[in-house]
């Protein structure tokens, strides 16, 4: 019994000790190169984020990073870039630090820069701190809690991502997030399928604002809020009648309400909040691209968005022009090209009428599945 005993501490010390070992090695190579003078012939940037950012719905042919790359022709500082897209339909934060991670620790001397447009599947309405931040700074420690925790923290996993860029001395540039906030339902229908009164009296709200009787739809809906129904739907219809009668930015603030009950697909303002106060902390340089959606006095439903999350061309401009103008604050961004028109970007990404086919027929089959797939049409739709 004594031997067993002497046997299982000196393994457990070894095991300590191995870990120890370990966390020092890979907590020193990122000081040593992050400290090491820039020598690479070209600029890395690293693309971080989900199908949004990996081009979704366009076959990957149009994203935001090619916009960039075109804008720029290539060439920052006077160096060509090289885009490395760890981006890809539905990742997660996760999944993409692990990515960077592995990268960079197999590539040091790639010094870079960080683009994040990135979150959407990580969809948080509140914080779910568990207390893991405290362990942050140690690697093994979050490596071995990044395969056996169960909460899922937007705050956590993002703060990662930036912590790791900042551990290697590469630059992060952060936009917000947003989706396609009036042209879909809330994802909660299914509250309507097992509640017949409440779809009943939805469905009169909707048919009163298809014959433009608003005001006594508005007032249904203000009574509708008194009681402890589903408040996702009814905010929903307040924003559709809202946007009827012209109020954008009440039809705007309305729609934002009404995802921020559950999980919904589309980013709400809290997870906006999180990235923004993160990049103040780490002193990240933001493009508030959901600002600027929601400031441009324009509903923020298909004119930006191909479908529900994912960003139309237009929008893909718009981030595009956020990070190059961030850029600009520290590298001599030359902006060759400036014509960001469709039909210009269409051109330049070698964007075909099949493919066109395919991204329209991508985008029919999001409304078909977030309509009908919990058993309500979207009459919107």
């Amino acid at each position: 019994m004594k031997k067993f005993i002497h046997y299982s501490i000196s393994i457990a010390i070894n095991i300590i000790i191995a870990v120890v070992f370990y966390e020092l090695i890979l907590q020193i190579i990122p000081v040593i190169y992050r400290n090491l003078p820039v020598v690479n012939d070209k600029i890395y940037v690293y693309v971080l984020g989900e199908s949004s950012a990996w081009g979704q719905p366009y076959q990957s042919k149009i994203s935001y990073s090619k916009i960039i790359g075109y804008m720029l022709n290539n060439k920052l500082d006077g160096k060509e870039m090289e885009f490395k897209i760890f981006a890809s339909p539905g990742s997660s934060l996760t999944e993409q630090y692990k990515k960077y991670f592995i990268y960079k620790y197999l590539h040091p001397f790639r010094k870079g820069i960080v683009l994040l447009y990135i979150g959407t599947n990580n969809w948080s309405n509140k914080d779910n701190y568990t207390g893991y931040d405290r362990f942050l700074k140690f690697i093994i420690v979050d490596l071995i809690n990044t395969y056996f925790k169960n909460v899922d923290d937007f705050k956590y996993e993002y703060e990662k991502i930036l912590l790791l860029s900042k551990k290697f001395g590469d630059d992060a540039y952060a936009s917000t997030i947003a989706g396609n906030y009036a042209g879909f339902m809330p994802n909660n229908v299914v509250s309507l399928v097992y509640n017949p009164p409440l779809k009943e009296k939805i469905d009169k709200i909707d048919d009163l604002i298809f014959h433009g009787s608003y005001d006594d739809a508005i007032k249904q809906c203000n009574e509708l809020l008194k009681t402890n129904e589903d408040k996702s739907q009814i905010l929903y219809r307040i924003g559709k009648i809202y946007e009827k009668q012209g109020k954008i930015k009440d039809a705007n603030e309305a729609f934002l309400h009404a995802v921020d009950f559950e999980w919904d697909a589309r980013p709400t303002r809290y997870q906006n909040n999180v990235i923004l106060n993160l990049a103040a902390k780490y002193n990240v340089p933001v493009t508030d691209i959901f600002k600027k959606l929601y400031d441009s006095n324009e509903i923020i439903g298909y004119n930006f968005f191909a479908d529900k999350i994912h960003p139309s061309v237009k929008l893909n401009s718009f981030i595009a022009e956020g990070f190059v103008g961030l850029l600009a604050g520290k590298y001599n961004a030359d902006i060759i090209n400036k014509d960001l028109s469709d039909e210009k970007i269409l051109r330049v990404c070698g964007f075909t009428k099949e493919d066109l086919f395919f991204q329209y027929a991508e985008s029919i089959r999001e409304v078909f599945m977030y309509s009908y797939i919990d058993g309500i049409i979207c009459r919107y739709n």
